[in-house]
């Protein structure tokens, strides 16, 4: 079987002119978005194909339990164990590398109140708080808590890397040269210091705290805040 091969253009320059690029003498096929190991990436760098996705595959798993799930016979605990270990993998997987605006988050999180609404057996119409499925599911912690705690996670990892890992050398290069004008385009580090500025802590205090990891853990579960508030 045939597969035509693909190739993504990632520029700034507004050339509109179409990829020529041949290989084996077959001609490969320009695209917008690429998927690499399980994680759709687009040329203007923004997440909603990203997003769109998991919601896409957390709705595949979800819907295979529904039937499980209207089972009396199936305990809410047993029900909320199947959510967990399979809806909200495929749902959060790569995740620590996400960096979402407000709607993008609230797609995200409307998946987890669906699943968890639909293992209650309570409808939207019937106006039941959030925070109470959540209390009835034994669930302590939001899905968009559980997103923080991914970002903070691989936060910690990447600065604890040693300096001639790939990953390290990339994250602490800089691009130079001029920027397109209008805002600045939101970056991973502006969602890790996001997160860590609900926590009381800075970016600089955070890379001194990450060399332990018994305190940065208790710090990506949210257990240990600053002491007077969040940083300037």
């Amino acid at each position: 079987m045939y597969y035509k091969s693909k190739v993504m253009r990632v520029s700034k320059n507004g050339d509109q002119n179409e990829l020529d690029i041949d290989l084996n003498d077959r001609q490969m096929e320009e695209v917008n978005v690429y998927r690499y190991l399980g994680v759709d990436v687009a040329n203007d760098g923004k997440m909603d194909e990203e997003v769109r996705h998991r919601i896409g595959e957390a709705r595949k798993a979800s819907g295979g339990l529904q039937k499980l799930w209207k089972k009396r016979t199936v305990s809410r605990e047993a029900k909320v164990g199947m959510y967990e270990s399979i809806v909200e993998p495929s749902l959060l997987y790569g995740s620590e590398v996400w960096r979402l605006n407000v709607h993008e988050r609230r797609r995200v999180e409307t998946v987890e109140m669906d699943c968890l609404r639909s293992i209650c057996g309570v409808r939207r119409v019937e106006r039941v708080r959030n925070e109470e499925i959540r209390r009835r599911c034994g669930r302590k912690t939001s899905l968009g808590d559980r997103m923080d705690q991914c970002v903070l996670r691989w936060f910690g990892h990447v600065e604890r890397m040693q300096g001639d890992r790939l990953v390290k050398r990339v994250y602490e290069s800089e691009v130079r040269g001029p920027r397109c004008r209008g805002r600045p385009r939101r970056v991973w580090m502006d969602e890790v210091k996001e997160v860590l500025h609900k926590r009381g802590l800075n970016i600089h205090d955070a890379k001194d705290c990450v060399q332990d990891r018994r305190e940065w853990r208790s710090i990506c579960r949210g257990e240990r805040r600053a002491v007077g508030g969040p940083p300037e």
